[in-house]
């Protein structure tokens, strides 16, 4: 008997109803949800890296930001995908540079996230 492995999802959104609304929209397009921290220090903190790949928020308001945790994630080998409000340059412009598996701006669309999870590679 096999088992077919489900996408396991972290979300890192400092935002309690932008979290929910992400849970509820990863959860809908048929992919685990295992974890929702509301800050980078939570997250680095508690994490113990069982996941597949996280949604993380660039703007996060304590000392570290979306990307500081992105940094830590690619040491791990963990992809990520951005979500932001914000559309300046230059914290764009970081934010890529560590290559996200996409870059997906709020409001987001369901079919943005189902687009940056399908194109997770297990």
């Amino acid at each position: 008997m096999s088992f077919m492995h489900r996408t396991r999802v972290i979300i890192i959104e400092d935002e309690f109803f932008a979290a929910s609304h992400l849970e509820e929209t990863v959860e809908s397009l048929g992919f685990e949800v295992v974890a929702i921290y509301y800050s980078g220090e939570e997250f680095l903190t508690q994490t113990e890296w069982a996941f597949d790949v996280a949604l993380v928020d660039v703007s996060l308001s304590d000392d570290l930001n979306g990307i500081d945790v992105a940094r830590e994630m690619r040491k791990e080998g963990k992809g990520f995908v951005f979500i932001t409000a914000s559309q300046d340059e230059k914290t764009m412009m970081a934010a890529m540079s560590l290559e996200p598996i996409a870059y997906i701006n709020k409001p987001f669309q369901m079919r943005e996230v189902a687009n940056a999870l399908n194109g997770v590679r297990l």
